[in-house]
């Protein structure tokens, strides 16, 4: 599976997601857990949240359609941590690495 760091975060994730608000969101998905340094091992909403603040991103963080809702599955929330699925890490990368 694509790592983290090999998906361009500086670039907006246009289309990737069926909404503007979760490309958003998939991008601080994305920066976290580069900057977290653990791959795309499964991270709490809390983690997510104290990121946001720290990257002074704003007070909150909404996952925007990546859970649920939609017939792809982007993250799979299981016993209080979220994981991402590989349907959201090729459409990451699909967005911003393309020749």
């Amino acid at each position: 599976m694509i790592q983290p760091q090999e998906i361009n975060s500086i670039n907006f994730f246009w289309d990737a997601f069926p909404t503007m608000n979760g490309c958003i969101a998939a991008i601080q998905i994305v920066r976290f857990c580069q900057d977290r340094g653990e791959g795309w091992e499964p991270f709490s909403r809390e983690d997510l949240y104290h990121y946001v603040v720290e990257m002074g991103k704003g007070g909150d963080f909404t996952f925007n359609h990546l859970v649920g809702g939609t017939p792809e599955k982007f993250l799979v929330y299981h016993q209080g941590k979220y994981s991402v699925t590989e349907e959201f890490v090729d459409r990451c990368h699909n967005a911003v690495n393309f020749l």
